[in-house]
């Protein structure tokens, strides 16, 4: 077994690992290839399509996604869409309406799920704008199968998502026991989730029989019957030897509502247990890193550099109102992290960077690992999560850890971490006394409060 493999062999004793070639995985780096993926995958799907995402948007290209699905309908093949409910249901038009033929034709072979999060109901969700509302947890995964082939994404189904809103995207090609192993998993939310009905309507499954949005003890037996069932899902199985293969994934569920923390568990070791001359590059589109990470990335020998958008490529930036001052929030969140870094004299091993691209925005997501020695990484981490605190506590996440000793993928992936990196800037601590980057004193306040929700 080589270095790579046996470096990050502990994985297997706690996280369920599937075996594939190196050759089955392709690395996307435009938008627009994520874009003709998902369109080519619904038009070549032979017998299942499952995508999971927080929401569709309800534009052209959108649409073109919409028609394609169409097809796979009209010839009976089964389709599962898994979406969040209060993004999916904002506005007019938005992602149900975008389907609503769809399933308004299909026969019952075109399935649409909402997924709808415990933490708001009652009065609160009567009163809370629906602009804010997201803070209360989500449907995060962004995670597709296509009868053997697995997509695993930080991006939305969204047009800035297929033109200039820069994210990451994996793909898995003819891996059946991994796409069963995804399809189990957003089958289990699906089924903890309300249907769309042919005339607009949602209803909640049979299994589903208690009211988990208007009383205290629905929601706890909608908690409890959740993680039952997903827990029954990604239980921990052995993985015999097979030393024929070069490449080991790892699904990592992260719903820590429900008790279940397998990023949190990966990344808090992984993070601390970084040796001297190993180097960890992690991003993130919104970077809030929770104290757990932090600690753990501040007391190891690694050294760590950290890419997360700049104000300017904050996807809120220039927003009106309210959220116009998001960006404010996550330069608040970088200077705290610039601090720790001075407080812990850890500015030789720790960076922290900003990326700019002029008309684009930034959403990338993961994590580069290179050993000691090595120019290529040996692991990476492609899906959803932001390593934000609402990640870890409050949505739903799904992504992989990816070891590898194949020549060619290890290129693929040092190829996009530097794609990335060249659009980078190193954010000095002189940064902490910018003018430009004050913020306002209700700013403070705010961004204090709302840490754990963002």
């Amino acid at each position: 077994m080589s270095v790579g493999l046996m470096h990050f062999t502990w994985l297997s004793k706690h996280i369920r690992g599937f075996p594939i070639s190196g050759d089955h995985v392709a690395v996307l780096q435009r938008p627009s290839d994520y874009f003709r993926l998902i369109k080519d995958a619904v038009n070549k799907a032979r017998h299942r399509i499952v995508m999971a995402s927080l929401y569709l948007g309800d534009g052209a290209l959108e649409q073109e996604i919409v028609d394609c699905l169409h097809g796979p309908v009209q010839q009976g093949k089964r389709v599962t869409i898994l979406l969040d409910h209060l993004r999916g249901s904002r506005g007019v038009p938005n992602s149900r309406m975008m389907f609503s033929k769809l399933i308004s034709e299909s026969g019952g072979n075109f399935q649409l799920y909402l997924y709808h999060t415990p933490n708001l109901r009652g009065l609160v969700k009567r009163y809370f704008p629906d602009r804010f509302n997201e803070g209360f947890g989500l449907q995060h995964m962004k995670l597709f199968v296509f009868d053997d082939d697995v997509i695993l994404t930080g991006a939305n189904m969204s047009d800035q998502y297929f033109v200039n809103r820069q994210d990451r995207c994996m793909q898995f090609s003819d891996c059946p026991e991994l796409a069963n192993y995804c399809a189990d998993i957003v089958s289990t939310i699906c089924d903890h989730s309300f249907t769309v009905t042919p005339n607009g309507g949602t209803s909640l499954p049979e299994a589903v029989h208690f009211d988990y949005l208007s009383s205290s003890s629905g929601k706890q037996q909608f908690i409890c019957s959740l993680k039952e069932a997903m827990e029954k899902v990604i239980v921990h199985q052995p993985m015999p030897p097979n030393p024929g293969c070069d490449t080991m994934i790892y699904p990592l569920v992260q719903m820590g509502q429900y008790g279940i923390g397998q990023e949190e568990q990966v990344m808090v070791r992984m993070l601390h247990e970084a040796r001297d001359g190993d180097h960890v590059h992690l991003a993130s589109g919104y970077f809030n890193l929770p104290q757990i990470y932090m600690d753990a990335m501040l007391s190891s020998s690694g050294k760590f550099s950290v890419l997360a958008a700049s104000p300017k490529a904050n996807g809120f930036y220039g927003a009106s109102g309210v959220p116009g001052h998001v960006p404010s929030m996550y330069i608040h969140f970088a200077h705290n992290f610039l601090r720790e870094i001075q407080r812990h004299n850890r500015q030789d091993l720790v960076k922290y960077f900003e990326y700019f691209r002029k008309g684009w925005t930034f959403h990338a997501k993961g994590l580069w690992y290179y050993l000691n020695g090595q120019e290529l990484p040996s692991l990476t981490f492609v899906g959803s999560s932001n390593f934000g605190n609402r990640s870890l506590v409050k949505d739903i996440e799904a992504q992989v850890a990816v070891v590898t000793t194949n020549h060619s993928l290890r290129k693929s992936l040092h190829k996009e971490r530097e794609h990335l990196f060249s659009f980078a800037t190193q954010l000095q601590s002189e940064a902490l006394s910018d003018p430009q980057r004050k913020l306002a004193i209700w700013e403070w306040i705010v961004t204090n409060i709302l840490k754990q929700h963002v």
